[in-house]
C-alpha cells in the first residue's frame, strides 16, 4: 500500500508566514486511505504567534535566595573581668611613719594582697588599712592585689619605700691623753642629711656628717669622756658614740 502526503505548495512571497503542522505516526499494518491530510495553519504576519511550551515542560522562575536571618547568640556572656586600684600613701617614709593603703575595685567579690611576693592574705575589696613602716621593714616594697569575681580575675600593684634610719660611726683618737693632747673625733654616716656631736651631754654642736673634729684635752678636763653623734635624715634619727680619757 502506498501512502502519499499531499503538500500544498504555497508561495512564500504571497503568504510570508510559516506553516505549522503535525503528522500522526502511520501504522503500516492497518489499511488506510491513500492520502493523509495535514492541517496547515497559516499565521498572519501582523499577529504575534501564540507559541506555547509543551505541557511536560515547566518554566521555573529565577527566585533569589532569601537573606539569612540574624540568629542571636544564646550562649552565656561573661561579665567583664574585675578591676582594682591600690594606692599607698605616703609613697616614702621612715620606720616610724604610719602608711595608709586604699583599695578600690569593681566587679570583684573577693580580694587578696601579697607583700613582696609573700603568701596572699584576704582583704576587703573596697576599704583602707594602716600600718607602720617598721611593720614591713626598711626598703622598697610592692603590694600586689588580686580581685576575683564572676568575670575572672584582675590585678593591681602599688609600691612604697620605707627609709632606714641613718647610721653613723665615730672614732676618737687617741683613746687616752693628757690636758695637752689634741683629741680627734672622726665621724662617718649613711642616710643622714645633718649631724651634730655632744661631749658628756653638753649642747650639741653641728658638724658635717663625714668629718673630723679636733678638741684639746684641757677643754674636756681630766677623766673619761663620751661623745655622742646624732645623725638625722629622711628615715629618722640615728646615734652613735665614742669615748676617750684625759689623764692628769
Amino acid at each position: 500500500m502506498s501512502h502519499r502526503i499531499l503538500v500544498f505548495a504555497l508561495s512564500l512571497a504571497a503568504v510570508a508566514s510559516c506553516a505549522v503542522g503535525t503528522v500522526d505516526p502511520i501504522d503500516s499494518s492497518r489499511p488506510g486511505p491513500d492520502t493523509i491530510e495535514m492541517d496547515i495553519v497559516v499565521l498572519d504576519p501582523d499577529v504575534s504567534a501564540d507559541v506555547r511550551a509543551p505541557d511536560d515542560i515547566r518554566m521555573t522562575p529565577d527566585i533569589p535566595d532569601a537573606p539569612t536571618p540574624d540568629i542571636p547568640d544564646t550562649r552565656d556572656v561573661l561579665p567583664p573581668a574585675p578591676t582594682c586600684t591600690s594606692l599607698i600613701m605616703p609613697s616614702s617614709g621612715s620606720l616610724t611613719t604610719m602608711f595608709t593603703g586604699t583599695l578600690t575595685s569593681s566587679g570583684a567579690s573577693t580580694c587578696t594582697y601579697a607583700l613582696d611576693g609573700r603568701p596572699a592574705i584576704p582583704i576587703m575589696c573596697n576599704g583602707t588599712t594602716t600600718f607602720r613602716g617598721s611593720d614591713v621593714g626598711a626598703g622598697m616594697h610592692a603590694i600586689r592585689v588580686t580581685a576575683s569575681g564572676s568575670g575572672g580575675t584582675g590585678t593591681c600593684t602599688s609600691t612604697f619605700e620605707v627609709l632606714a634610719l641613718p647610721t653613723c660611726t665615730v672614732t676618737v683618737m687617741p683613746m687616752s691623753g693628757n690636758a695637752m693632747t689634741i683629741f680627734t673625733v672622726m665621724l662617718a654616716s649613711t642616710g643622714a642629711t645633718s649631724c651634730a656631736y655632744s661631749f658628756d651631754g653638753r649642747t650639741p654642736v653641728a658638724t658635717p656628717c663625714a668629718s673630723m673634729t679636733s678638741i684639746l684635752g684641757s677643754a674636756l678636763g681630766v677623766g673619761m669622756h663620751t661623745v655622742v653623734i646624732t645623725a638625722t635624715g629622711a628615715g629618722g634619727m640615728g646615734t652613735c658614740s665614742g669615748t676617750c680619757t684625759v689623764t692628769p
